[in-house]
């Protein structure tokens, strides 16, 4: 059995330092960290970049980016690539990361993302609509006897986007909206979640950012909360949230509702459609001591995917972690009424990983 992890009890938004949005360090060799931005365009294509300069669920943490481009119709087109740490840089005290010739940066003004993947090209603009936060200390949750822990923060939780976007030879001029978080950690991430589901709402001048994390931990192991805001202004923050979701199936593409509810002074209730799938990533997580044995069955675990029938039997005895992303459509009602919206959520499951 791995460290024992509590999600921390202060859930009490604060203003963020840009220097938070610069690189980490903790201690001990399971350290990750990675950059995060999504961006939904007007014309219907929505793009997300994750910069990882060490990666959580690989036992080596190379550093990779993943580019996944998701457009109308169900097309989709990914890029991922693993870098020498001589093709690898990030700045402290500032967001300034590169993984070859792909960077995000903090430009003052603004955040500026390049990416150069396989077929797909942008060059964008993120500036920011609210201000970026963090939750109590950032710290998401933690084990003090071992000082592992995990840290969350939102640099950017709603900003206007513009730019282009290249597939192929094809350039287009886009606008829309974006979001940015930052993760780091120095855990197995399987060691101490066994869910986390977390996104994003927008519906006219309202944006909800929510998320429901069941931890392993005895104890204090669960953190539901929600922020909303209409413009710029913090309208709520609370932990006191009834949220219900429909339990997805393990393997497959089911579709995810979610139903989120506040009572109080400020009641608000918001019902997320799920209307498409945008992806189901199965990826290894093998349990040993031994960093030899979990680097040979990662590697016969993602030879076996090759191998539909293999790959199932190998999948159930080594052990993996599912991210599932959707999108959905949004009834958000508060005091003012009942608007429609978009909303984009992604889980992250470690449910079918055994812990020794």
């Amino acid at each position: 059995m791995g460290p024992q992890c509590f999600v921390t009890g202060e859930q009490i938004p604060r203003p963020l330092d840009s220097v938070e949005d610069g690189v980490h360090w903790l201690p001990g060799d399971k350290f990750f960290e990675w950059w995060y931005f999504d961006a939904h365009f007007d014309n219907g294509y929505h793009l997300v970049v994750a910069l990882h300069t060490a990666l959580f669920n690989v036992i080596s943490r190379p550093a990779v980016i993943a580019v996944h481009l998701y457009g109308p119709g169900g097309r989709k087109k990914v890029g991922v690539t693993a870098f020498k740490s001589s093709e690898v840089s990030s700045a402290v005290g500032q967001c300034d990361v590169r993984l070859g010739p792909s960077r995000a940066w903090d430009a003052g003004n603004h955040y500026g993302v390049y990416v150069e993947q396989g077929s797909i090209r942008a060059s964008l603009e993120y500036h920011r609509e609210i201000e970026g936060l963090q939750i109590g200390t950032g710290v998401l949750f933690a084990d003090p006897a071992s000082e592992q822990s995990f840290h969350w923060i939102v640099p950017l939780p709603r900003a206007s986007v513009s730019g282009w976007l290249q597939i192929g030879e094809e350039r287009t001029t886009v606008s829309g909206i974006g979001y940015h978080d930052h993760n780091w950690g120095n855990l197995d991430l399987c060691e101490a979640l066994q869910r986390w589901t977390w996104g994003r709402v927008t519906a006219d001048a309202y944006t909800m950012l929510f998320w429901d994390l069941l931890g392993r931990g005895a104890a204090n192991s669960r953190a539901t909360s929600i922020l909303l805001w209409q413009g710029p202004e913090l309208l709520l923050s609370t932990d006191q949230v009834k949220f219900h979701s429909t339990a997805p199936k393990t393997e497959g593409r089911t579709l995810e509702h979610i139903a989120l509810q506040v009572n109080g002074k400020l009641p608000v209730q918001a019902v997320l459609r799920a209307r498409r799938v945008l992806d189901v990533i199965d990826f290894a997580q093998p349990q040993s001591r031994w960093k030899s044995a979990r680097w040979a069955a990662e590697k016969i675990y993602f030879l076996s995917e090759r191998l539909p029938l293999l790959g199932r039997w190998v999948k159930k005895r080594i052990g993996h972690g599912t991210y599932r992303r959707t999108q959905a459509s949004c009834e958000l009602t508060v005091a003012t009424g009942r608007l429609r919206g978009q909303a984009f959520y992604e889980t992250m499951d470690f449910s079918a990983v055994r812990l020794k």
